[in-house]
């Protein structure tokens, strides 16, 4: 767990722990097949979790087992609201880790999670997506 953030340790991550668990757990009931892991993505991961000051898998772990039924709640209301609208979301493996970066960008409160946000989604709106952080994360109960 102490080994730093990377492509490969984050391939290997995805295979054997918590976002297996909830990988195997959206994809049961959604019935959809979640697509592999992209090498690009895997990068662009890789230097956005650094970013963010995600360093290690243990970093990653904790980021995720803290905000898991948040991170749930905000991944289906945004599938179900793009297959709603007529849309075939994609979802791959690493789905949850996208999502889970604008947790972390919550985290960090204004200024710095929106100039963080805006180096990471240049193009998106970072007050429409701290609005589905937060509606995601009210009424779970933290631990």
């Amino acid at each position: 767990m102490d080994e730093s953030i990377s492509s490969e340790s984050l391939a290997a991550y995805a295979e054997r722990s918590t976002l297996l668990q909830f990988n195997e757990r959206f994809a049961r009931i959604h019935a959809v097949e979640l697509g592999p892991f992209e090498p690009a993505a895997l990068n662009r991961l890789v230097v956005n979790l650094n970013l963010l000051g995600v360093r290690s898998v243990a970093d990653l772990e904790h980021l995720l087992v803290s905000h898991f039924e948040s991170l749930y709640r905000l991944m289906e209301a945004r599938y179900l609201l793009a297959r709603d609208r007529g849309e075939s979301p994609a979802v791959t493996v690493t789905t949850p880790l996208l999502y889970l970066l604008l947790f972390k960008i919550a985290d960090m409160g204004e200024p710095e999670g929106r100039s963080a946000f805006e180096k990471i989604w240049k193009a998106s709106s970072y007050d429409e997506y701290m609005r589905s952080v937060f509606s995601a994360m009210k009424g779970v109960r933290r631990v």
